[in-house]
């Protein structure tokens, strides 16, 4: 969405990677980056590892859609999680 698409349009999901993916370098190193196994431990460490991105879309989305920025609900909510 911040590049001026439409996310999840058809057959989106099966470039994700490839040469004609609409991801920048940096958006598909942090898809590298985020990978992981069955192992709860390694899939925390991945939800921990998301968190940067999550809020900075969340600040992102709520700019656009002029709306209030709540990021002490949004890390209240993670921490739940975590």
């Amino acid at each position: 969405m911040a590049a001026g698409y439409q996310p999840n349009a058809f057959g989106d999901w099966s470039k994700i990677d490839g040469e004609r993916s609409k991801l920048t370098e940096s958006q598909k190193y942090l898809l590298r980056q985020w990978h992981a196994n069955q192992d709860a431990e390694d899939i925390m460490k991945v939800v921990k590892a998301l968190i940067p991105e999550l809020l900075a879309i969340h600040q992102s989305l709520c700019v656009q859609l002029d709306i209030k920025t709540e990021t002490a609900k949004i890390e209240d909510i993670l921490n739940m999680v975590l």
